[in-house]
């Protein structure tokens, strides 16, 4: 299962890729405080073999990758490389 999350500092929307038929279906906005507590979750139902976090895109990438919003998601995405290490990570 793939599953990609829409990160955001108070809640956080979750989506699972569908092989068939090939689209993203959305899962739910989980609070972000308790979103790995969800991941570990969906895992144990259905394995998952990938997680995708946005980042925000903007015209100005130098301010963008300074936002809190993106230290953030980059802490989050070193988070779950530790919890998770046998899922890839993007």
């Amino acid at each position: 299962m793939i599953i990609s999350i829409d990160y955001g500092m108070k809640r956080s929307g979750l989506a699972q890729y569908c092989d068939s038929p090939n689209m993203v279906m959305p899962i739910g906005v989980v609070d972000t405080s308790i979103l790995p507590q969800r991941l570990t979750e969906l895992n144990q139902s259905t394995p998952i073999t990938c997680i995708v976090v946005g980042k925000p895109a903007s015209e100005s990438t130098e301010k963008t990758n300074t936002s809190p919003l993106i230290q953030r998601i980059t802490q989050f995405i070193e988070l779950l490389k530790a919890k998770f290490e046998n899922i890839q990570i993007y």
